[in-house]
């Protein structure tokens, strides 16, 4: 028999390992992006507890400025550190501050912050505690 191309059953297996293939990394993409939100929402959490370990170890009130894709970090001595989000931003603005005793003030009245995806428009609660400032984030 003299075979010069692909038969119907060699094009079928390409076609179905391609897609196979194709399929893996489109979800490997969704995970990569769930993990760059999580991840994230971490460093924003993480962000919120420095200021307030500052705030008891320095023996001065910090002031944590949430809104749109950054996050502002003041003292009394007018010093201001700026953290640009890349993935998330924040569903409406707030301000906390934090007191030397470690309690906390927030000055639009909530305790409790929603991040948004950029991308996947999944939603992240971030919970700041009004007496002791513990901080932590949930998936919604």
């Amino acid at each position: 028999m003299n075979k010069k191309g692909f038969t119907y059953i060699d094009t079928v297996i390409s076609l179905c390992v391609a897609a196979i293939i194709i399929s893996m990394f489109i979800l490997a993409y969704r995970q990569f992006t769930n993990y760059s939100d999580r991840a994230e929402a971490k460093r924003v959490v993480q962000i919120i507890k420095k200021a307030r370990l500052s705030a008891i170890m320095q023996m001065i009130d910090v002031e944590v400025v949430l809104d749109g894709d950054e996050i502002v970090v003041s003292n009394i001595n007018e010093m201001k550190k700026v953290y640009k989000l890349e993935h998330l931003k924040f569903e409406s603005g707030e301000i906390f501050q934090f007191t030397s005793e470690g309690g906390t003030k927030s000055f639009m009245g909530a305790y409790n912050i929603i991040l948004v995806s950029n991308k996947s428009k999944k939603k992240y609660n971030v919970i700041v505690a009004a007496v002791g400032g513990q901080v932590r984030y949930e998936e919604v």
